[in-house]
């Protein structure tokens, strides 16, 4: 028996269910006005065919948000699988590129060789101590010892320690809220990692970078292109990240609007933290490095320093260093300068143009050119840079 392949259809003129079949030459319709169901039984009985049957729905394939459930509630065996669900789901959706990157390749140089194997419940922080220890003594596992070269004896700082330790933490208090495990380890730094010391420019360094611009390139001394940054850095305290990603629209008279940063895979972002966005009032020094980098590049608009890269500005800089004399120090050690020359000032005030302030508000920083605090502060680093050229020129 052939099945019908007409259904009904609700007709809104006549508020009811109608279908039309047909049966040796002869039409007819039939209706309802309780269901489509209804009219396809009474046509049914007319012509002897099984009325259509509605398909079965599949069952659906687990995926998106159910699987991922799923998935969670299914404990890691080891410690290589709970951290693959970590960086997978919490920090690559989470954090900065750069972040999660810094994080990855701390785990495969200190972590994943050690406990890496272990099941995730068979963890003790007797294991998490192993991996601080190795970690301290730079002992990392064969194939990463080839690829980076460590001096023999060398610890590791305690800046890096502790991030290894954040790392840890993160890591466990992740698997604490799924209950893959029952506790968060207890983990001590050793007491012998030392921080790792500043270099900054000296006041002897200082009048020197502010009166030289000569350098060295392809062994021809020459006019470093770099130079108004190295000074705009020293009398502002931008990050090096800053600094790449600074716009000729983002100077204003009196103040620089910090809306971006470059970090060190060239991706644009909004800054290291909420705090990074920012005004920085320009002193005269500052200012008229701007004007000098305007007169050299500024006429083409776009970025105030067409900078290669962060490796290339850090190499120039040392070549600029050491061809004149002074203290070799890195881009951010540029920025420490800055906050060095300016302890005399109100540590808030400098916190602010730093962007370091825990509690500030940030978009309310971009209110202080209307009361005119940004003239203030300037005239502040002016009288703070004015003090430390007098105490050079004093000693020499």
């Amino acid at each position: 028996m052939s099945k019908r392949k007409a259904k009904a259809k609700w007709k809104a003129d006549t508020k009811r269910w109608q279908v039309d079949v047909r049966k040796g030459g002869i039409r007819r319709s039939f209706y309802s006005t309780i269901s489509a169901a209804d009219a396809e039984k009474k046509a049914a009985k007319w012509d002897g065919t099984p009325p259509v049957k509605k398909e079965k729905k599949q069952p659906e394939t687990v995926v998106g948000s159910e699987a991922w459930a799923m998935q969670m509630l299914t404990p890691p065996e080891t410690v290589n699988e709970a951290y693959e669900r970590w960086l997978h789901n919490e920090l690559q959706c989470n954090t900065s590129e750069s972040n999660w990157r810094a994080v990855d390749s701390r785990y495969r140089n200190w972590v994943k060789y050690v406990i890496g194997s272990l099941p995730l419940d068979a963890v003790r922080n007797g294991h998490i101590k192993k991996v601080m220890d190795d970690a301290f003594y730079n002992r990392k596992a064969p194939e990463v010892l080839v690829q980076r070269k460590c001096t023999k004896g060398e610890h590791m700082s305690r800046k890096a320690l502790k991030n290894l330790r954040g790392d840890l933490s993160a890591l466990f208090k992740y698997c604490l809220e799924y209950e893959w495990v029952s506790f968060v380890p207890v983990i001590h730094i050793d007491r012998r990692a030392e921080a790792v010391g500043k270099t900054i420019l000296q006041k002897a360094d200082l009048d020197i970078l502010f009166n030289s611009e000569r350098t060295t390139i392809d062994g021809q001394e020459t006019s470093d292109p770099y130079i108004y940054a190295y000074r705009l850095q020293v009398l502002t305290g931008l990050r090096p990240g800053e600094l790449f990603g600074l716009e000729w629209a983002d100077i204003r008279s009196d103040y620089i609007k910090v809306d971006r940063s470059i970090n060190t895979l060239g991706q644009v972002t909004t800054g290291k933290n909420r705090n990074a966005r920012r005004l920085v009032p320009l002193c005269s020094g500052a200012k008229e490095a701007l004007l000098k980098q305007w007169q050299r590049t500024g006429r083409k608009g776009g970025k105030v320093f067409e900078i290669l890269n962060g490796e290339h500005y850090c190499k120039r800089l040392k070549r600029y260093c050491e061809f004149n004399g002074i203290t070799v120090v890195t881009p951010y050690e540029l920025r420490h300068t800055f906050i060095s020359m300016t302890k005399g000032l109100p540590p808030e005030m400098v916190k602010d143009m730093v962007g370091h302030s825990e509690s500030m508000d940030t978009y309310g920083v971009y209110g202080h050119h209307v009361d005119g605090s940004e003239v203030v502060m300037a005239g502040m680093l002016d009288d703070a840079f004015a003090a430390v050229s007098k105490q050079s020129k004093s000693t020499a």
